[in-house]
């Protein structure tokens, strides 16, 4: 056995004490990088990305990032506020999925092929399963992180943080929707747009968009008997969507056509479309939410493109805006006009709430 002053023995409690030294204060290490990648993600990632107006590359950011903030959950550190956006970006990316195979399914149908609307459709269901699933995990966060309770008020919200509160109450709304056209996948309850339209009133309409109304709004009128007595859930709605056309974030006009095209009001939705459309054109959103006016852009544009797949057979232009004409008016397609004229050369060669909403407001 080696002296107590023997190099072996110096050498053995040197490796014993950084072992019990590294042991110690590894947990405080990783709830240190935890608690900074926390704040980093909530004061400056998160904003540069609502900033930058590029969807495809937020909801892929919010895929492959969002799980490793997290995993710090582990590591006693709270990742509700920043995951609520994670979440909600991840999702969008399952939703463009959809919106895809929605549109194989329609170009399917007008061809013909039955097998490849078949399998376009199921695709379809998966992928709204899929998104319900991260926009359900948006809205636990959001519940998580602001402690809302229903029925027992409007919790202490730290205006910096208003945002992500209305985006976790968004956030439960496209849950239930997605996973209603997804089979009920996610499981998600009934009750979550009751409970998100009451949540939604804790915050100043016209300081967001309108959106608080809006939402409302689509609920009253998608949910039976869920409007208060003396509501008006169109004029409201109205009132929202020229709040939101004010405030250059065009959120409010996205819902209220997806909220026309869900009614089957098939004459409104195409001046909804063409609204939105004018709008985004005659002025630039608000830079510092870029991201949700081009989000609610790509809303829009998909009622345009479903509308062109149906009568068409191929989705809309750059100019989305522009809808083919309806059965028995006559108007050249712009997108088809000359498109062939070519094909003769060919052959001779070789081979996209609070407030009281009463105002009017044209929707």
């Amino acid at each position: 056995m080696p002296s107590a002053t023997s190099p072996a023995r110096r050498a053995l409690t040197v490796c014993l004490a950084a072992a019990l030294l590294t042991s110690g204060c590894s947990g405080f290490i990783q709830r240190t990088t935890g608690d900074t990648m926390v704040g980093y993600s909530t004061e400056h990632m998160i904003p540069y990305l609502l900033a930058t107006g590029d969807v495809d590359v937020a909801c892929r950011v919010g895929a492959g990032l969002g799980q490793f903030l997290s995993s710090f959950e582990r590591v006693d550190v709270d990742p509700n506020v920043p995951g609520i956006l994670s979440d909600l970006s991840a999702a969008m990316c399952a939703e463009d999925v959809a919106r895809a195979e929605e549109l194989r399914a329609m170009r399917a149908v007008f061809a013909g092929n039955a097998t490849e609307a078949n399998d376009a459709r199921r695709a379809q269901t998966r992928a709204h399963g899929l998104a319900a699933l991260r926009y359900k995990s948006a809205y636990d966060r959001w519940l998580a992180a602001f402690g809302y309770q229903d029925g027992k008020g409007c919790p202490e919200i730290d205006p910096a943080l208003e945002h992500f509160y209305l985006l976790g109450t968004t956030a439960g709304l496209l849950s239930v929707i997605h996973d209603r056209a997804g089979k009920e996948a996610a499981g998600v309850p009934l009750d979550v747009p009751r409970v998100a339209a009451r949540a939604v009133a804790c915050l100043e309409s016209g300081k967001w968009w309108g959106m608080p109304s809006a939402l409302q709004a689509a609920v009253w009128q998608t949910v039976p008997g869920s409007a208060p007595e003396g509501k008006d859930p169109e004029k409201i709605m109205a009132a929202a969507v020229q709040a939101g056309d004010a405030a250059q974030i065009r959120l409010a006009r996205a819902l209220h056509v997806n909220l026309l095209a869900s009614q089957g009001k098939e004459a409104a939705l195409r001046e909804g479309i063409k609204a939105h459309y004018k709008v985004t054109q005659k002025t630039p959103p608000d830079t510092r939410w870029q991201l949700l006016d081009h989000y609610g852009a790509i809303l829009s544009r998909h009622e345009s493109d479903k509308i062109w797949t149906r009568e068409k057979g191929y989705r809309a232009s750059v100019v989305w805006g522009d809808l083919p004409e309806k059965p028995g008016e006559k108007k050249e397609d712009p997108a088809v006009d000359g498109l062939l004229d070519d094909l003769d050369d060919l052959g001779d060669g070789d081979g996209d709430a609070a407030g009281d909403g009463d105002g009017d407001g044209d929707g």
